[in-house]
């Protein structure tokens, strides 16, 4: 908001502030603290301006209509994700900005929503990914959780329809397997050791699981029915 914009304009500059010791700050005894010039410090701010995005966005495709696009281009207008990178100073000033907070930030950058590929990537590349705790959490109730690369893009392209970002990736992962971590742990007895994960337990988990289960129902009753016939041919003998 523009009061707590307005408290940033000075430390923006080169000045100096006084900072208290965290520790003494936690015992409340009162400290003059330590000062601090502010002239070597980066300042970093975010913001999702989503309504001016939809405003920028809106121009956008009338502009483009007015340069000829029809009907057969209507989907590529529909296709658009961001416009945020076209806000001038006015623009951002009009969606709540102060002139003065604006013009102290020399440097501005407009990032895009992650694609479905940029998605499926962070699944696949990132270090302790989204997949990394589940495996993790399976491994710990004797299961190996294996992941299909289709699998995997569908997990991306549910998080892309959702679009929150790769927050979405975890949601989705969690929501479809934690019935598995509840369910699978009374199977490997049962000789359930290994979850493959394909695109149709993405897509109907609850249908996949009851599947799982009633396998492996299956084939307990099927060792029971054999050893049954055992021990029976051999009281017969």
């Amino acid at each position: 908001r523009r009061a707590t914009q307005s408290t940033f304009l000075k430390l923006m500059e080169d000045t100096e502030v006084t900072v208290a010791s965290p520790n003494r700050m936690m015992l409340g005894a009162l400290e003059k603290g330590v000062k601090m010039s502010t002239r070597h410090v980066l300042f970093v701010f975010s913001g999702a301006f989503s309504q001016l995005d939809e405003k920028l966005k809106e121009e956008y495709k009338k502009d483009m209509k007015g340069f000829g696009f029809t009907n057969s281009g209507s989907d590529q207008l529909e296709e658009v994700q961001s416009m945020l990178h076209k806000a001038d100073t006015d623009e951002l000033v009009k969606a709540g900005m102060e002139r003065e907070f604006v013009g102290r930030l020399p440097v501005r950058v407009a990032l895009q929503a992650l694609s479905q590929d940029d998605l499926f990537q962070v699944l696949t590349k990132a270090e302790d990914g989204a997949t990394a705790q589940l495996t993790d959490d399976f491994r710990r109730y004797g299961i190996e959780l294996r992941f299909s690369e289709p699998a995997l893009r569908a997990v991306a392209a549910k998080a892309a329809k959702e679009g929150t970002g790769a927050r979405a990736l975890v949601t989705i992962l969690e929501n479809t397997l934690r019935r598995y971590k509840y369910r699978m742990p009374a199977l490997v007895p049962r000789g359930c050791r290994v979850l493959e994960v394909e695109p149709d337990l993405i897509e109907r988990p609850e249908e996949e699981l009851q599947r799982l289960i009633e396998q492996y129902s299956e084939a307990i009753q099927s060792k029971q029915k054999q050893h049954d016939i055992l021990h029976f041919n051999q009281n017969d003998s």
